[in-house]
Formats: C-alpha cells, sequence, structure tokens
C-alpha cells in the first residue's frame, strides 16, 4: 500500500502525535463538561454504585422522546469538530468492529457502560442459537430498519419469544434471561444501549432456539477468564506454592469455570490444599460447585480410600542477544527507559531484546506476580486483549509489556473457547513492531511468511505476494522481532501450555495502518482487522443522518491521509448518494 506522504511524517513526529491527541483528548473533555452530558455520566456512576436504572433519570430519559437523539447528536458534532481540525487524532473511546458490528463505548463507569452499537446487513442472519448474558440492558433503536427475536430463556426447554420490527425509537430491555437476535437489517441499525454487568455474573450461555441445548458456556467475566487460564499455567509450572492460594480461589465468589479450574490445578499441585478446598466445597449443597465436588470427592475416597483419610503434601527475526542474567521487572523496564524503545534504531532495538531475555531468564516473576493477583494483594493491570493477556507494563515511553498465554488443544480453555478465541489458524499481520520471548512450554508453532505492505491496497479478496519463510516454534529463550506490516505469521497451539512475553512499541499513528487477515492458501487479503474509534464513528453519525459526518465523509473520502478512511468514507459517501 502506498503510504501518504503525510502520514510517514505524522508516524515520526511525536510531538505532532502528542498535539493532535491533546486536542481530541480536550475535545473529549469539553463535551463531558456539559451540563446534559455531564448529568447523563454521574447517572452512569449511580447505576455502577447500584441504582435502579429507572432512578436515574437523565440516563433512563435518554430511552424516552428524543433525549438519545440529541444527546448522541451532540456528540457526533463534538468528535466531528475535532476531527475535521486534526484528522489524524485518534478519538480516545474503546470501540470494537466485527462481522458487520461496530461498537464505540461513550463512558465506563465500574460495571456500568454507555455505548453507540452500529449493525450493518451483514451482521444479521436467521439465528439457530441465542446468547443469554447475565447483565442487565437497555437499548434504544436511533436510526435504521431491523427484524429482530426477543427470546426468553426457559431451562430445559427452548425459548419462548416471538420476532418484531425494529424501527427508530423501538426500546429493549434485556437481562440474564432475555435476550435479542437481529434476523435481518434492511438499513443499517444505530443504537444506544446501557448495560450494567452482575456483580457476580452467572457464566454466558449460547442456547440451540430449537432444542433449548446450551452449545456453549463461557464466563461472564474477563477476570474469571484470566484467572482460568492463570490456573492452568501455575498447575503446568508445578508451582505448588500457588496450591493454598488456588484453594482459597476455588472456595471464594469467582466464576465456575474459574474456580473448578483453581481447585483442579491445587489438587494437582497439592494433594492436602487441593483436597481441604473440595471439601469445603462438597459441604456447600447451595454452592453451584457443590455437586460437582460432592461426586469428585465420592470418586476419589473410593479409589484412594488412604489418601482421603490422610491426604498428603505432594512435593521474523531471530534475535540473539547476550544474555543479562535474571532482572526483574523493574529492572527490565529501567533498561528499556535508559535508550527507550524504538524498533527502527538498531542499538535500541538490541538494547530491548537484552532486557526480555533477562525478563525471560527470570523463571519466578510472572508466577510470583498471578499469585499475587489471585490472593487479592495486587491490583491486574487493565487491558483490551482479554484473558488470554497479561499487562506486565502499560503503555509508557512508547512501548508496554505483556504476557501470553497459549493453551494446547487439551486444555480445558481451548476446549471451552476453540481456537478462534486464542487466534490459531488466522494468518495475520501487525501494524506495530513488538519483540517477543518464549517463556515457559514448547512454544506455539508459527508458519512465518513476508510481504511488501505498500504493494497492496488493502481491498478484500486482494490478491498478495506472500512469501513463505519458515514454521517453527517460540521456544523458551528464544527473541524474535515482528517487523510492523511486513511480518504475517499463522500460530498453530502449542504442544502444553506454553507463555511467551512482548514488547510492543506503542504509537498513536499505528492506528491508521491497517491490520490484514490473509488467505495464505489462495494468496489473498480475507480483511482487515483493525478498524479505529474514527471509523466507528464516522459510520454511526452517517446511519443516523447527522449533517456533520456526512460532510466529513464526503471530505475524507478524497482528502484523508489514512488509506483506510478514505475507503471508508468513499463507502458511506455511495451509500448515502
Amino acid at each position: 500500500m502506498h503510504v501518504d506522504p503525510a502520514l510517514l511524517t505524522f508516524a515520526g513526529d511525536p510531538s505532532a502525535q502528542a498535539t493532535a491527541q491533546d486536542r481530541v483528548l480536550a475535545a473529549s473533555a469539553k463535551w463531558r463538561r456539559r451540563a446534559d452530558v455531564a448529568q447523563v455520566l454521574a447517572d452512569c456512576e449511580a447505576l455502577d454504585d447500584g441504582a435502579d436504572f429507572a432512578d436515574c433519570e437523565s440516563l433512563s430519559g435518554l430511552l424516552r422522546g428524543t433525549n438519545a437523539q440529541a444527546f448522541v447528536q451532540g456528540w457526533l458534532a463534538a468528535m466531528a469538530e475535532a476531527m475535521r481540525a486534526d484528522p489524524l487524532a485518534q478519538l480516545p473511546f474503546r470501540h470494537s468492529d466485527t462481522k458487520g458490528t461496530g461498537a464505540i463505548h461513550l463512558h465506563r463507569a465500574g460495571r456500568a457502560t454507555l455505548a453507540l452499537l452500529l449493525i450493518e446487513k451483514r451482521a444479521a442472519a436467521q439465528p439457530a442459537s441465542v446468547v443469554f448474558s447475565d447483565s442487565e440492558r437497555h437499548e434504544i433503536v436511533l436510526a435504521g430498519r431491523a427484524q429482530a427475536l426477543s427470546l426468553h430463556d426457559v431451562p430445559g426447554s427452548p425459548p419462548e419469544g416471538s420476532a418484531g420490527e425494529l424501527l427508530p425509537g423501538s426500546v429493549f430491555h434485556g437481562d440474564a434471561r432475555h435476550s435479542r437476535a437481529f434476523v435481518s437489517v434492511d438499513a443499517p441499525l444505530a443504537l444506544l444501549r446501557v448495560v450494567r454487568d452482575h456483580a457476580e455474573p452467572t457464566p454466558t450461555r449460547e442456547v440451540e432456539i430449537a432444542s433449548g441445548r446450551v452449545v456453549h458456556r463461557a464466563s461472564s467475566s474477563a477476570a474469571d477468564g484470566r484467572a482460568e487460564l492463570a490456573a492452568a499455567l501455575l498447575g503446568a509450572m508445578g508451582r505448588s506454592d500457588a496450591a493454598p492460594v488456588l484453594g482459597r480461589y476455588a472456595c471464594g465468589k469467582g466464576g465456575e469455570g474459574a474456580r473448578w479450574q483453581a481447585l483442579r490445578n491445587a489438587l494437582a499441585l497439592d494433594t492436602g490444599d487441593g483436597f481441604e478446598a473440595l471439601c469445603q466445597l462438597a459441604n456447600r449443597p447451595d454452592d453451584p460447585l457443590g455437586g460437582d465436588a460432592a461426586q469428585l470427592l465420592h470418586r476419589l475416597c473410593t479409589s484412594y480410600p488412604t489418601a482421603c483419610q490422610h491426604p498428603e503434601r505432594a512435593m521474523p527475526r531471530e534475535l540473539k542477544p547476550d544474555n543479562p542474567g535474571a532482572l526483574s521487572l523493574d529492572e527490565c523496564l529501567a533498561r528499556i527507559d535508559a535508550m527507550g524503545f524504538d524498533p527502527q534504531d538498531e542499538s535500541s532495538l538490541i538494547n530491548a531484546a537484552r532486557a526480555l531475555a533477562g525478563l525471560a531468564a527470570n523463571r519466578t516473576f510472572l508466577g510470583d506476580l498471578l499469585i499475587d493477583q489471585l490472593a487479592g494483594t495486587m491490583p491486574e493491570a487493565a487491558t483490551a486483549y482479554g484473558p488470554q493477556a497479561i499487562m506486565l507494563a502499560p503503555p509508557r515511553n512508547g512501548y508496554f509489556i505483556r504476557a501470553n498465554i497459549w493453551p494446547a488443544p487439551g486444555d480445558p480453555a481451548y476446549q471451552a473457547s476453540g481456537a478462534a478465541s486464542f487466534v490459531y489458524g488466522m494468518p495475520h499481520d501487525h501494524n506495530f513492531d513488538f519483540l517477543t520471548v518464549g517463556y515457559f512450554g514448547p512454544g506455539y508453532v508459527s508458519d512465518y511468511y513476508e510481504y511488501d505492505y505498500e504493494s497492496v491496497a488493502g481491498e478484500e479478496g486482494e490478491a498478495v505476494d506472500l512469501r513463505f519463510v519458515e514454521r517453527s516454534a517460540l521456544s523458551e529463550g528464544r527473541v524474535l522481532h515482528y517487523r510492523a506490516r511486513r511480518d504475517v505469521h499463522c500460530q498453530h497451539p502449542p504442544e502444553s501450555l506454553s507463555v511467551s512475553l512482548n514488547i510492543c512499541a506503542a504509537n498513536p499513528a499505528q492506528g491508521w495502518f491497517d491490520q490484514y487477515r490473509f488467505e495464505v492458501d489462495r494468496g489473498r487479503i480475507a480483511g482487515v482487522l483493525n478498524a479505529s474509534a474514527n471509523e466507528v464513528m464516522l459510520r454511526l453519525g452517517v446511519a443516523l443522518g447527522h449533517e456533520d459526518a456526512r460532510a466529513l465523509a464526503a471530505d475524507f473520502a478524497d482528502h484523508h491521509p489514512s488509506a483506510a478512511m478514505r475507503r471508508v468514507a468513499g463507502e458511506l459517501v455511495a451509500r448515502v448518494s
């Protein structure tokens, strides 16, 4: 893909990036200070504190009359003004864009989230199943037209419900027993949604509509998912000192899947601690795990009566940096900060690689951190990457550090969530440079390819020259440099649970460079992976008929430095013309 000189200049100018982000942050802050907005956001805080939705007058009022339209139009106007002033500033809102469904979070207060959603035609289909999640949801349609099924969960039987048409002003209220599925979309559907997650959510269930059979069950909490993987990793590491913590976690108030995984690994690591936790759970008939624990206890006592009476304690580019010896996380950060992390500067890159190798040589730091997090003595760092990723150092000085847990096919997390949840089997590139090292286990296996980013336009289905390099595993101690917009890999699960450590470049401009998913057997681009918040906002604004958004789309289609934004804007212009 030809990169606009203005974008290259911006990507290489940290001062311009900071100025651009300061402007858009200031615009967001100004919008939040508006009296009507401040009242709504205050109600979000109250909702998080336990207030009834109906008592949050400003927030619940958005679902009545034209309040929602006026509120969203005000946000669109503020953001459009900011984007017009600085088209390369990234809007500071968490967002997603997957399979025709776009979402942008206007505000999050603990368990309460206020968001805008865009449902496009390709996101709707006659559903075979419906998802019930343990959260309170309130939605109003702002624009568009669609057909939907409103369904009520009936345990042990097929869900009950009815079909209906969604038009501007249509309202829906959902909870753990009530859900909705979109059957067809006649015109892109824009919705305003208020969600409050349950303090102790039950697992999310995907239910087959025809039979009522539960086809998939997953934790509703990212923290629970992370705890489940952490417990599996501590078990695989043989960390017997984690057994007491895992036993207490199993008897605590976390998600059922995470607690059961903690119990299994406590039993494997230390029979005494694990058996004590098992006995506690077996004696709790009201605990969701109580019945399963009692059955397991019976089987163990039948098969191993002595153990039950007297439980015993059971004891791209490969870099080869000089290993500085084991480093603590703080020592690793200090070494990187001394030179910064600039992947284009070989000395900076090698310095960071040495620091990462030193951290990987520390065989206890990650397990210690996981124990502290499970024990509640250390808060988890926020991450947008889901339970698989552990944020070790949040963004600082142009980089961040994370650990990634890679389940094997035999691990419960893999069997419950499937390969796609861990990006296995999906060839993709990255729009940022990062270093990675194998920390634990045999490591995931990758098929590696190279391609020329500037030779493609970025269209779905476009032919691309992918050059196969090798297939290899990220074994313990192996350090690789993944080069932005050049290296492509298709990851396959490791033979057993594994962990990698990453130093990732964090540049405000990198979001403007497309990240692609590929079909390597056909040599084609399968899709773009990284829609920006700006793109989602623009699509929402056009769907809502906002004049500023339409004007921006017309302007950006011809003049925006980002090819992705020009492409999205062009599609929107064609849609409304």
